[in-house]
């Protein structure tokens, strides 16, 4: 590898590990990722000179460099020295000035009142992988570049950028979530491609082109472990595709972004169609930053925008569509830019990407759910409906209910910080190290036992200079803090002991981050294993209380207001579910006026293949509009769970349906788990019903 090729593999990890998605090397944070990067890769013996190197190619410092301080951004922007401690102390409410610096060195305003009142353009960052070199034109020269030629340049970034996260995999803190998320939002959108492309191709033909663009990546790997079958796949539907040495899970997969990306280029025919298009190129973007950054990029070279219909949308409007994606009036995760080759006018289609029906709709917490909630109570007292004194009242009321909420999960992480506990007051007395790293080295059921071994301990613990997680521990540590002092190769006892405290850290408990969920199953095995805390009916209680909690709140706003739906009185907190059971399963695309939801075809639920859309949603529910939804709507009686084994699997669910002139279709499900473990923190997360999931399944056949 040479040096530029080096310096492009850095910098790409380092856009990936990011919270920006590309570098900023001016940022104390992304100098922090670069320093963790070359550890791990083995250099941390001139990582300091490798830095240095890359800022030094950045530009030497000036005494003009001096009075300012770096402050983040793209373009990187900055502050006087003098004012950086105000700035730090409160970044939203800084009213000081901010400067971009030229290309020249000078500093100007952002607001064009530099020295000489002249605002130049950010510097240029010749790293930055996302840099594209400017048409050189002559002053007060407006014409733009021919459109198809801007496309093609945009599509062929776009491309690259995909294929580093297939040959790279997904890192942790990336968006979107998970290995799983990325193969399939990245793979559904590049054989939707295909599809378009190759009109008769089949779904053997499909399978061949994934495994060509797969090309032996990590991504593909990462997905490449279970004997399961996410999703609606079926031992018939693997069964022709196994022999290979690839894993019912992997196989699975890509059958289900096969069968997402067919349902993506029938929606881009179908908008071909409706608009009359026929010479046209189609975009399709992963929903990461680089993503929405290109997409945006698509907006804002077109020379028009429409919708399915042929009317106008701002270019304003179209990017602000973009930069919401993901949220509630746009919760897409991929996005496609259909371009009429002979105009450079496009329209644009979001997709909400799933496994299957069966999979989450939304997650959440209950306090999150009571603050997004007050929009509807303010909503009732412009209507006229309720007092502002009652209002306040009642968010006084649902405060509360969060906050029993909030002081039961607190209970959480005395329960499931136990285990690491014990196991950290144990090893080396009543627990021998030698017997930890037995345990360890055999952990898992597959073709390595010592796989866990390697990839959660050796792997990390064998390097003294390596970052550890939570990233907003305060200090951070690294892999000698917990090491005997002066230890540079530890051996196995060691690391496991280091392992051990590590994952005891009181750190945890003040993150955000929870301890990594393989972390999480090996400390409960271990715990297990050596007679520590059984932790699980606790994690289990916690769970029924916070639910119970959720219904009584809804029972007692019953039992306090009434509100009118088209002559049908509804108790309040019946009423504020179903407005937050309305969002979480978009049924506002239903008769919508906002976000992606007002406009006919735009958006769209695809569940491997099966769409969700505003016909299926009112066919399924019986429904016809948000009054209808309103009005039959019931909060069901708190159910129980069964768990495949009992204990912490058996919780508690609130099951919502529609009952209508006798006829009660349950709709969705609501409960409480951890998204990041078993000793995780709790989310309240929905899913559709059995009978709803069945009604959505049959359309699509």
């Amino acid at each position: 590898m040479n040096k530029n090729e080096f310096i492009q593999e850095l910098l790409i990890e380092l856009s990936y590990r990011s919270d920006e998605g590309y570098p900023i090397l001016t940022k104390g944070t992304h100098i922090s990722i670069l320093s963790e990067i070359l550890d791990e890769w083995g250099y941390s013996d001139i990582k300091n000179e490798l830095i240095n190197n890359l800022l030094e190619a950045e530009g030497e410092s000036s005494e003009e460099d001096k009075k300012y301080k770096g402050i983040g951004g793209q373009p990187p922007m900055y502050v006087k020295a003098g004012e950086y401690e105000k700035w730090q102390s409160n970044p939203d409410g800084f009213s000081g000035q901010k400067f971009k610096k030229t290309e020249g060195g000078k500093y100007v305003s952002v607001d064009g009142d530099g020295e000489d009142g002249e605002v130049e353009g950010p510097k240029v960052n010749i790293f930055d992988k996302e840099y594209d070199a400017p048409d050189i034109k002559k002053k007060g020269d407006t014409q733009k570049p021919v459109g198809n030629e801007v496309f093609s340049k945009i599509s062929e970034d776009n491309v690259k950028t995909q294929n580093t996260f297939i040959k790279n995999g997904f890192k942790s803190g990336a968006a979107p979530g998970n290995a799983g998320s990325m193969y399939n939002e990245i793979m559904s959108s590049r054989v939707s491609e295909y599809f378009l492309e190759n009109p008769t191709a089949t779904e053997q033909d499909a399978y061949n082109h994934i495994k060509q663009l797969e090309g032996g990546g990590e991504l593909a790997q990462q997905n490449n472990k279970s004997t399961n079958r996410p999703g609606r796949i079926t031992a018939n539907d693997t069964k022709p595709y196994e022999g290979n040495g690839d894993s019912n899970e992997l196989i699975a997969k890509r059958l289900i972004a096969i069968r997402s990306a067919k349902r993506k280029a029938e929606k881009v025919d179908i908008a071909n169609s409706k608009l009359g298009w026929e010479n046209t190129k189609t975009l399709n973007f992963f929903g990461d930053a680089k993503g929405l950054k290109a997409m945006s990029k698509s907006v804002e070279s077109a020379s028009g925008i429409v919708d399915q219909n042929g009317n106008p949308i701002s270019k304003q409007e179209a990017l602000e569509l973009v930069k919401t994606s993901g949220g509630g009036e746009n919760p897409s995760d991929t996005g496609t830019v259909i371009i009429n080759n002979n105009t450079d006018v496009i329209t644009m289609l979001f997709h909400s990407d799933k496994d299957s029906t069966a999979a989450l709709i939304a997650q959440s917490t209950f306090g999150a759910e009571v603050e997004q909630g007050e929009k509807n109570i303010d909503k009732l007292v412009s209507d006229g409906r309720l007092t502002a004194e009652q209002a306040q009242n009642i968010k006084e009321t649902r405060k509360g209910y969060a906050r029993r909420v909030e002081a039961t999960e607190n209970k959480l992480n005395d329960v499931t910080s136990s285990p690491a506990k014990f196991l950290r007051d144990g090893i080396g007395n009543t627990i021998q190290s030698s017997q930890a790293v037995n345990l360890l080295k055999n952990a898992s059921a597959g073709a390595d036992p010592a796989k866990y071994w390697k990839s959660q301990v050796e792997k990390r613990f064998s390097n003294p200079n390596l970052l550890l997680p939570p990233k907003d521990g305060e200090p951070r540590k690294r892999v000698s803090d917990y090491l005997p002092e002066g230890i540079t190769e530890p051996n196995d006892e060691q690391m496991v002991e280091a392992y051990i405290k590590w994952c005891s850290d009181d750190s945890w408990g003040k993150s955000e981050e929870s301890l990594p969920k393989n972390d999480q199953k090996l400390i409960n095995d271990m715990n297990t294993n050596f007679g520590g805390p059984d932790v699980l009916q606790e994690i289990d209680k916690i769970r029924r209380e916070t639910i119970e909690i959720q219904e009584q709140m809804i029972t007692e706003l019953d039992s306090q207001t009434q509100i009118d739906i088209d002559g049908k009185s509804i108790g309040l907190g019946t009423y504020l579910e179903a407005q937050n059971i309305w969002e979480k399963g978009h049924f506002t695309a239903i008769n919508a006026d906002k976000g992606v939801f007002k406009y006919e075809g735009m958006f769209e639920v695809n569940n491997g293949g099966v769409p969700i859309g505003p016909e299926e949603l009112k066919g399924c529910a019986n429904i016809e509009d948000e009054n209808d939804f309103i009005s039959h709507f019931e909060v069901g009686a708190v159910e129980e769970v069964s768990g495949k084994e009992g204990g912490v699997t058996g919780s508690k669910k609130l099951v919502y349906a529609i009952t209508k002139q006798g006829n009660r279709i349950p709709i969705m499900e609501k409960r409480q788990r951890s998204k990041n473990g078993i000793l995780g923190r709790l989310n309240s997360v929905y899913g559709w019903s059995k009978e709803i999931q069945q009604c959505f399944d049959s359309k699509s056949k």
